[in-house]
This record gives C-alpha cells, sequence and structure tokens, in this order.
C-alpha cells in the first residue's frame, strides 16, 4: 500500500470492482499479490486504485473473455447525516467511471469541496438535489441525491437518508440499462465498504 502520488487519478475499490466485474475477495487478493497498487490518501481512508491499472487489468480481463456479471444489487441509500464531500466525490468518480461524460472534471471544477457543500445544502432545503452531468450517449442524463423518509410504526419519520440514482431523462434509456445496474451496484457497494447499508 503507498500514498497517491500528485498526478495519479485514483478510482474508489467499489467502482473498480464493478467496472472490472470481479469479487470483492479476488480484487484484494491482487492487490495483495501486487497486481494492482492499492492506494489510500489517509490510513483511515477507504481505498483506491489507479485508473491506470484499473484499465489495464480490465483489457486483460476482456483478452481472456471474461463477462460482467453484476454484483447483488443493493440499495444506494445512506443517512442524510452522514453525507460528505469525500463520499459524494467517490459516488461522481463512480458516475464518470460508468457514464463517461467528465462528471468528476465538472464536480472538481467548482472547487474543492463546493460542490459537495452545494449538494448538502440543496437536500436540507429540497427534496432533490440534481447535477446534470450528462453522459458519453446524452448531455441531458443526470445524478440525483434524494432527500426521503420512512415511516417506522408509529406513522412518524425517522431520520433522513439519501437515495442516490442516475436519471436518464427519457433519453436513451434502454441503452443505459446495464450501465444504470452496474451504478446502482457499484454506489450500493461503496456505502456497503462505509457500513451505511447491506
Amino acid at each position: 500500500m503507498h500514498h497517491p502520488e500528485r498526478n495519479d487519478e485514483l478510482v474508489p475499490f467499489a467502482a473498480a470492482l464493478v467496472l472490472l466485474g470481479t469479487k470483492e475477495e479476488e480484487l484484494r487478493r491482487m492487490v495483495s499479490d501486487g497486481e494492482i497498487i492499492g492506494v489510500r490518501k489517509d490510513p483511515d481512508q477507504a481505498m483506491y486504485l489507479r485508473r491506470s491499472d484499473v484499465e489495464v487489468l480490465q483489457r486483460q480481463l476482456q483478452l481472456k473473455d471474461v463477462e460482467f456479471t453484476p454484483p447483488t444489487s443493493l440499495a444506494a441509500k445512506m443517512p442524510l447525516t452522514k453525507l460528505s464531500g469525500e463520499i459524494l466525490r467517490d459516488v461522481v468518480s463512480i458516475y464518470d467511471q460508468i457514464f463517461g461524460g467528465g462528471a468528476l472534471r465538472n464536480f472538481d471544477s467548482r472547487g474543492p469541496g463546493n460542490a459537495g457543500r452545494a449538494i448538502m445544502s440543496a437536500l436540507q432545503n429540497t427534496n432533490c438535489a440534481e447535477f446534470q452531468f450528462g453522459s458519453e450517449l446524452s448531455i441531458h442524463h443526470k445524478l440525483l441525491f434524494w432527500r426521503e423518509y420512512s415511516r417506522a410504526e408509529s406513522s412518524l419519520p425517522t431520520e433522513p437518508t439519501v437515495r442516490i440514482e442516475f436519471f436518464a431523462n427519457g433519453i436513451k434509456e434502454q441503452e443505459c440499462k446495464p450501465k444504470i445496474e452496474r451504478f446502482n451496484a457499484a454506489v450500493g457497494q461503496l456505502l456497503k465498504d462505509r457500513g451505511f447499508c447491506g
């Protein structure tokens, strides 16, 4: 495990799982064996992989004709009070990896933490915050963050949660379906790795 160099472009571990179509144990083994380099920005933070390493491994797996099997879908929800700029950036990174379109560059161009603060602020005042990042298929595709309340048996709302989803905006939805499943699985895995669901 090493610390990232300044110019390394990093991919969250959960996104790499989905992009590679591999199991968590297998990817962790590859990191342990040095087949791919794992990076932690701080010792207590989640693991990242270098994008270049993931792309090389992805090509190698494609050459072996390994088919992608999405992991079991996980709910992409978490408590609103636990939402952080780091988690938001990781979600946007997953979006960018799967849908393309420069979402992460757009997110980062707003200044350190500004996009994250804008989403969190919007969710305090409205039920939905959205970013129209677009994708490789359409400039109209969006990333949505929904504030939701579940009702306990007492019928009083419980702590609000955030549901994260890709929105095709009615454009090329059929072509997006496999990517949407991969996105939901990757975000679900990210939140599971952070201890929020599953």
